[in-house]
């Protein structure tokens, strides 16, 4: 878990799609900590790579 200070710590998040034969990498070593109380926005040229940010199943997890 993070520290109580901390409400969100990504660390090296890599992802690459496959599509046919070809690799796709679209997260190229992300690392990044959201202190609690912060406020953040995600922005960007393309709603998709939001969307896709945020249904990422490993980024969606709250801390216990």
């Amino acid at each position: 878990p993070p520290p109580s200070g901390d409400l969100i710590v990504l660390e090296d998040i890599k992802r690459t799609f496959h599509v046919g034969e070809i690799d796709v990498p679209v997260l190229k070593g992300i690392s990044f900590t959201i202190p609690r109380g912060d406020l953040i926005a995600l922005t960007g040229s393309s709603s998709t790579n939001r969307i896709f940010f945020m249904s990422e199943p490993s980024l969606v997890r709250l801390p216990a």
